[in-house]
């Protein structure tokens, strides 16, 4: 809890024989410095970030018997941390998991040669373990790591196929995850997943020390289909802030007043076109628009709705890209965009 600080931490194990291979991510609020057997390795691209993980390949420096590692984490403002996860493979049996837990040893003083492996910290305490209410909230602001390092597990994602989407880009996807498009098993070519009309849902297996996403997925789409008037969240495009059309037609039998438009529920604004003539456009309810504009036979009704820059923002905190203090995810239900309706049109006699 104490801004302009540091601390120092270590952490000693034994391995069976040298190791086939060793992987960590690493995040520390606000800077951290890292060393593998007293060796200094070169800081990550992420070092000074406290919202994304750097990964580092240690196994060169790790040995048969006694291994220390040491951090040191710099923090400037607020609360500090350290989050460490590093899996070693020994042999295909054994396999070593290093976590940031209470196995750990904590210094707040710098003393010498602190970092190398003769050093003594038996006077050193066990660190601060985060409470869940302290460490859920800042791991959900956190950007995941871009490799899974727990034992024999995997992550699942579940993305649902947004509207015309014609292609999927998955940048730096590794080439070891499992894709499947509607439950049938599909191959990355160049990030790239090529997507039928009537595609669904894509499904995709990070496997252990696979590597993930080195930056958002995103859709390409073109073309137009039917819809439903629901939520973009329920489309697929939660964290999307943008514009969509909305088009269809009704037939007039005689023209004998004024036409009303009535939008119903809109998140959040709204421009309308009647027969290609703007008729006008609102930021806030009601959403109701009158014309005279309209024929007898059949006329074309089309609604551009933009929703608020909140989506976005959310996608931007998702990824650990967003530093706002005091930001904090709103409700799922903050995120509902688009033409809500019921869109009710009727015509008025001059007077009523």
């Amino acid at each position: 809890p104490d801004p302009n600080s540091k601390r120092y931490y270590r952490y000693t194990f034994n391995l069976s024989e040298d190791p086939k291979g060793a992987i960590i991510n690493l995040n520390a609020d606000n800077q951290v410095e890292l060393w593998v057997n007293g060796i200094k390795l070169k800081a990550g691209i992420n070092a000074s970030s406290w919202s994304k993980y750097d990964t580092h390949d240690i196994n060169k420096y790790l040995k048969k018997g006694k291994n220390v590692i040491a951090v040191e984490e710099t923090n400037r403002a607020g609360y500090g941390w350290m989050v460490f996860q590093g899996l070693v493979h020994i042999n295909k049996n054994e396999e070593v998991d290093i976590l940031s837990n209470s196995d750990w040893k904590e210094s707040k003083e710098n003393s010498l040669d602190w970092e190398k492996m003769e050093f003594d910290d038996s006077t050193w305490t066990a660190p601060v373990i985060a409470d869940e209410k302290v460490s859920s909230f800042n791991f959900m602001r956190m950007r995941p790591p871009l490799k899974i390092l727990f034992s024999k597990s995997s992550i699942w994602w579940r993305i649902d196929v947004i509207p015309n989407a014609k292609y999927l880009l998955l940048p730096g996807l590794s080439k070891d995850a499992g894709v499947w498009v509607d439950e049938k098993k599909v191959i990355v070519k160049n990030d790239k997943i090529d997507l039928s009309q009537n595609a669904k849902v894509i499904t995709i297996k990070n496997n252990q020390e696979s590597q993930g996403l080195s930056e958002q997925a995103s859709f390409y789409c073109e073309g137009q289909s039917d819809t439903e008037l629901v939520s973009w969240a329920d489309m697929g495009l939660r964290r999307f802030s943008g514009f969509a059309d909305y088009e269809t037609s009704f037939d007039v039998l005689e023209k004998n007043g004024k036409l009303i438009i009535d939008l119903g529920k809109v998140n959040y604004m709204a421009e309308v076109w009647l027969n290609d003539e703007k008729i006008g456009e609102k930021l806030w309810p009601s959403f109701t628009f009158s014309s005279n504009s309209y024929k007898v036979g059949e006329n074309k009704l089309r609604i551009r709705v933009g929703n608020l820059i909140l989506n976005e923002m959310a996608g931007k905190d998702d990824l650990g890209e967003l530093r706002t203090w005091g930001w904090n995810n709103p409700e799922e239900s903050s995120f509902d965009s688009g033409l809500l309706g019921p869109v009710t049109i009727k015509i008025v006699n001059e007077g009523e």
